[in-house]
């Protein structure tokens, strides 16, 4: 039977694999192109205990995305203030974030209910997207958390970013977790392959460029 507590764990795992992809946090780079999947199969399965019912989706994603958020900013703690301030200065970038963090997967589930998944996958990389934009340029701006500054300490990864920006980052993750999540959820065998194939053509093609770039530059 698929329990609250099946779907609270998968939910979690998508942050615990982005707090060990993330810079001077875990450092494991390339788990970014796999850490929203385990949200992705929650999701699913949240869908599939609650047919026939509306039951919110987005507390499974604030507990992923808190997770993250508290993982990769525990280092707000050590100030030299009194306790008080350091919950405070602490707690409320992890929280306000987190919560901001919600707009695009609420956006998603939206869409998903509108129409259907499929539209919904595509929808939520612009959704996040335009979070990542909105989230550069106003009072609250927050960019730590953008999925592009994933790669921070792999420069020779991105080398194309002075074409696309860290938003091309952010893009190329969204899309190798879309892709892969469509190949391991494919009912067909050759159609599985397709998409296994795609996301490594995905990976493969920016990364070659850009290591190409960085090994040869004079």
């Amino acid at each position: 039977p698929i329990t609250r507590t099946r779907i609270l764990l998968w939910a979690a795992l998508s942050g615990v694999l982005w707090s060990f992809a993330w810079p001077a946090i875990g450092g494991f780079t390339a788990l970014a192109f796999v850490a929203w999947l385990p949200l992705l199969h929650a999701e699913r399965l949240h869908d599939a205990r609650t047919v026939g019912r509306k039951r919110a989706f987005v507390p499974y994603v604030l507990l992923a995305v808190f997770i993250w958020n508290a993982a990769s900013s525990w280092w707000f703690f050590l100030v030299s203030e009194p306790f008080g301030t350091r919950l405070v200065s602490g707690a409320s970038p992890m929280v306000v974030n987190s919560l901001l963090m919600l707009v695009p997967w609420w956006l998603k589930r939206w869409t998903h209910r509108a129409f259907g998944p499929s539209v919904a996958a595509i929808a939520f990389v612009a959704f996040w997207l335009a979070f990542e934009r909105v989230h550069h340029g106003w009072d609250l701006q927050w960019p730590r958390f953008s999925l592009g500054n994933v790669f921070g300490t792999r420069p020779q990864w991105i080398q194309w970013y002075e074409h696309t920006g860290m938003l091309g980052g952010s893009l190329w993750i969204l899309l190798v977790n879309i892709i892969v999540d469509r190949a391991i959820t494919n009912q067909t065998r050759r159609g599985a392959y397709s998409y296994g194939a795609a996301a490594l053509v995905l990976i493969a093609l920016p990364l070659t460029c850009s290591l190409a770039r960085y090994y040869r530059y004079d």
